[in-house]
């Protein structure tokens, strides 16, 4: 059995299935997994030591990392190998090749250009998954919503660049040890994606995915394609071979009506039809696209609404945004609410306090109303807002505050008028009236109450 990094205190296992090292903490390598590490390394020492790669100067390094000798040079070949299904010559190329990409792009220099910020809305980061992971978002909308993008090729130059170096320079913010996460989720957004316009934006975000595929290995734990179109899926699955192995068990593929499941909610999969599925899938008459989108669907992994941007659906929002509040650290709860029914969320105060809220229910179409109820008997009832109408092209979030100056409780009520289920996001905070703005009493406990009508 092999171990790897130095000081054999920790081991990690790269069998099949997601690439997770830093889960994977105290399991043993195979002893074939460990006999092609050491078969990579031995390559990489001897090109070192006799060529001196020709085409490097000084030390090797990738991501800040010297490709050996250091306690987290093993991670970095480990995605390498992972990437090639364990082959140490295969693994060896990848690395060659990949180092003479980063020559090429010049990539230090390019990490000290200053390319502005004309595309930080196209990719940025926001947030984590429940798993701890990094999720990263790229927005294609952005891209085709500015004209001189399809129609300008240095324009086109400039954005594959702004890609690599936003890439470049959030890989060399991880840690590279054993116990850290390394790897990150990738949310690709299709929202309003056709197959025939801006395909001058579409060659350049492909040449940017396939760079991502050949030179940053095993970096993206997962891609979610969202709002992708029925064609686009369906072209996917069909034609799996355009995707390679690497890629394949990776992408999960939603619609617009099952984005909001897809990022922070577990779908209920019918065992029977999972079962049959992955029958299927060993007589070779499904493509992997397919089964691995019913394998994601019977075990999701899933987003939590705070972490979420408020554009897909969650409560995050930038310190730019106004009454922004709270922080993406502070829960969220979340309530399905059910067709012609009404439910309303209490919260018991004691002591004098500020309160302030955030509540959403995805597509809206319900009634809202806000109101407090004194403890005390005879006193009268505040209607903080009153019961009205919220549209699905109103505001997405709504946030409201109230000073409390008697005991009594907060009733949040949401009047699902429509034949559909929504889903209700919803958190609270009090905090004292000093200028230090100290939290209050914690709201976790908060009741739910349902009355169906």
């Amino acid at each position: 059995m092999g171990y790897v990094g130095e000081d054999r205190k920790a081991i990690v296992d790269v069998g099949g299935g997601l690439y997770k090292e830093e889960s994977r903490i105290g399991k043993r390598l195979s002893e074939p997994q460990h006999k092609a590490l050491q078969q990579l390394k031995k390559l990489i020492q001897e090109v070192l030591d006799i060529y001196e790669l020709g085409y490097i100067r000084g030390e090797v390094t990738m991501w800040g990392v010297p490709i050996l000798g250091d306690e987290r040079s093993d991670l970095v070949i480990l995605r390498f190998l992972k990437a090639k299904n364990l082959e140490a010559w295969d693994a060896f190329a990848m690395i060659k090749n990949a180092l003479l990409w980063r020559q090429g792009v010049c990539i230090e220099s390019l990490l000290e250009q200053d390319l502005g910020n004309d595309y930080e809305k196209v990719m940025f980061t926001n947030g984590h998954d429940k798993e701890g992971y990094p999720v990263w978002y790229l927005v294609l909308e952005e891209c085709l919503n500015d004209p001189s993008i399809s129609s300008n090729v240095e324009n086109q130059r400039k954005l594959l660049r702004w890609l690599i170096q936003f890439v470049e320079k959030n890989i060399r913010k991880l840690n590279f040890s054993l116990t850290s996460i390394n790897s990150f989720h990738l949310v690709i957004d299709l929202q309003n994606i056709t197959y025939y316009e801006y395909r001058n934006v579409y060659k350049v975000i492909y040449k940017f995915l396939k760079l991502l595929t050949d030179n940053y290995p095993e970096f993206v734990a997962k891609q979610l394609w969202i709002n992708a179109s029925w064609w686009y899926r369906t072209y996917c699955r069909v034609y799996s071979a355009v995707f390679d192995g690497w890629s394949t068990n990776k992408i999960v593929f939603s619609g617009s009506s099952k984005t909001i499941d897809t990022l922070f909610r577990q779908v209920e999969m019918w065992l029977p039809f999972f079962l049959f599925a992955k029958y299927m899938s060993l007589c070779s008459l499904f493509p992997n696209p397919f089964v691995d989108w019913v394998h994601f669907n019977a075990k999701n992994r899933y987003i939590s609404p705070e972490q979420v941007p408020v554009r897909f659906g969650g409560l995050s929002r930038d310190d730019k945004q106004a009454c922004c509040q709270f922080t993406s650290n502070e829960p969220v709860s979340e309530v399905t609410i059910k067709p012609a029914s009404k439910h309303t969320a209490e919260f018991s105060f004691a002591e004098e306090c500020d309160v302030i809220w955030e509540l959403r229910v995805i597509g809206w179409d319900v009634c809202y109303e806000a109101e407090f109820l004194p403890s005390t008997k005879g006193r009268y009832i505040t209607n903080i807002s009153r019961h009205k109408k919220i549209a699905p092209n109103d505001e997405p979030v709504i946030s409201d505050n109230f000073r409390v100056i008697e005991p009594g409780k907060l009733a949040l009520t949401i009047d699902n008028t429509s034949s559909k289920k929504k889903k209700l996001l919803v958190r609270v905070r009090a905090m004292t009236f000093d200028l230090n703005m100290e939290d209050g009493p914690s709201l976790r406990g908060w009741l739910l109450l349902s009355d169906e009508s």
